[in-house]
């Protein structure tokens, strides 16, 4: 009786050791950006994201990088993941700009991939109809659409890893925007 009871302490501590593990394996399950759903999951449980209205708008493979632009509350946002050994795509950082038209950078070195990437995040609220990049001494015009929600990745020229950006904005009469 005594070893039966000893036995029985023993199984019932084992048991939920095992059910306490599944649940926080079971937990983490999903908590990548692998799909649409997962990247949602992700962002509402980064602190300061989330919080109210997620609207992806793009998603973008680079290399082993994935970059989501969105909208967070109509605010432009991206949030970058890295592929891990699983195959399942972790993330890195995340980012908020203006409230109307962001332009993002990042450097991206790694698998087939190396290079810079450069996109610009809007709302239905931009007024800028077209930009004028300087990169590097090298002039690239850009139009975007007014008053939509949008991503547009803007190729950049061929460089040493060193970039210099310079920017002029337009509205749609073709009037410089201070």
């Amino acid at each position: 009786m005594y070893l039966l009871k000893k036995y029985s302490v023993l199984i019932f501590i084992v048991l939920i050791v095992m059910i306490v593990s599944a649940s926080i394996f079971l937990k983490n399950e999903g908590t990548y950006g692998n799909d649409e759903e997962s990247i949602v999951e992700v962002i509402r449980s980064i602190d300061g994201y989330g919080e109210g209205s997620i609207e992806i708008l793009d998603i973008k493979d680079l290399g082993e990088d994935r970059f989501v632009s969105f909208l967070d509350n109509n605010q432009p946002t991206f949030i970058q993941f890295t592929k891990n050994l699983d195959g399942n795509y972790e993330w890195r950082f995340i980012r908020s700009g203006n409230p109307t038209f962001t332009a993002f950078f990042e450097h991206v070195r790694n698998g087939e991939y190396d290079g810079a990437a450069f996109w610009v995040v809007t709302t239905n609220e931009n007024e800028i109809a077209k930009m004028e990049l300087i990169v590097n001494r090298e002039v690239i015009e850009q139009e975007f659409p007014l008053k939509e929600k949008s991503v547009t990745w803007i190729p950049l020229p061929e460089s040493d890893g060193r970039y210099m950006f310079d920017y002029t904005y337009y509205d749609k009469d073709g009037n410089e925007i201070e």
